[in-house]
């Protein structure tokens, strides 16, 4: 349950900072929302297996 909650927030944070990116946001904002992103996708995964 744990693992498919962080893979789903992995795919918010990830929309987000493709959002973000095509809004003209700075690179910062991305860097940070696509390594939140990372992190909760591997999260995710470690998390089911």
């Amino acid at each position: 349950m744990i693992g498919a909650l962080c893979l789903i927030l992995a795919g918010f944070l990830s929309g987000g900072a493709y959002s973000v990116a095509r809004q003209g946001g700075s690179r910062v904002a991305v860097g940070i929302l696509g390594t939140l992103a990372a992190i909760a996708a591997a999260a995710g995964v470690l998390w089911l297996f």
